[in-house]
């Protein structure tokens, strides 16, 4: 859960600078009951609820007359300490002693613009970055138990291979000045294979539209409903410990409907 506040700077008519502070509050619950040879593989791990402060900033470019607006969007990352309790077959786990787990959520870049057309019309566009690649979590209980397999560091208890990219493409239509409908489509790249307790698809593809209604010049209602087909990620045979939890998530129903209803009100 994130709030974030915003404080811009207007130099000239065409030029916004912005930044502001996040405060983010990271807690879960994993449990992993797998086979592993012949033995069944039962594990928990609590994470607390645990607060942190980050921040971000941007610049946007805006050329009113020809509705053309542009901004790049930088999010830092933000760490978090938290006491993860674990067991085992429902036992705590007290293999070493005990230290705080550390979790940095991912930093991100998002680059967004839109700009007028001929007839009513507008274009529309997102990019967006995650730094997943450097994302873990090992808590203290989980990285003893690879030790004593010999393993050290070379696993975490969750992690992903390579960077996120995601990107929205559509064009929108203004009927009257109350009323805006687009259509859209969309990308992500996912965060690399195999499946994991976090990531059982590897990104997607998608289809949307959507309508802005305005109830006046400042106060307005955004609806929308998108397409979602995700593309499957690579499986292996379970071979070891490790193996068998990364590959135990699937998932079978591989697209999804999603709806989406914002409020707004400017000042």
């Amino acid at each position: 859960r994130n709030i974030t506040a915003l404080i811009g700077y207007q130099p000239t008519q065409h030029w916004n600078l912005f930044t502001g502070l996040s405060y983010q509050s990271f807690s879960g619950d994993l449990k992993i009951g797998t086979q592993v040879d012949y033995t069944f593989f039962d594990y928990h791990a609590h994470f607390p609820k645990n607060h942190a402060w980050g921040w971000l900033a941007g610049v946007s470019y805006q050329i009113p007359e020809y509705a053309f607006n542009t901004a790049i969007t930088y999010r830092a990352k933000i760490k978090h300490r938290t006491n993860a309790s674990e067991s085992f077959w429902g036992f705590p786990l007290e293999i070493a002693p005990q230290q705080a787990t550390e979790i940095q959520t991912p930093e991100s870049v998002n680059l967004d613009f839109h700009t007028g057309l001929p007839a009513q019309n507008f274009l529309y566009g997102s990019l967006r970055w995650v730094n997943w690649q450097d994302f873990k979590i090992q808590p203290t209980q989980f990285a003893a138990i690879l030790q004593s397999e010999g393993l050290g560091n070379q696993f975490n208890l969750i992690d992903y291979q390579k960077n996120q990219w995601s990107t929205r493409l559509g064009v929108a239509h203004q009927w009257s000045s109350k009323w805006i409908t687009a259509v859209e489509g969309l990308w992500d790249s996912g965060a690399g294979n195999p499946a994991s307790s976090l990531n059982p698809v590897d990104g997607y593809v998608g289809v949307g539209t959507g309508a802005v209604y305005h109830f006046n010049p400042k106060t307005f209602m955004i609806a929308g409903l998108h397409y979602l087909y995700f593309t499957k990620p690579d499986t292996t045979q379970p071979q070891s410990l490790i193996t068998q939890i990364s590959s135990f998530s699937s998932l079978e129903q591989r697209d999804a409907w999603v709806y989406h209803l914002k409020l707004a009100h400017r000042f």
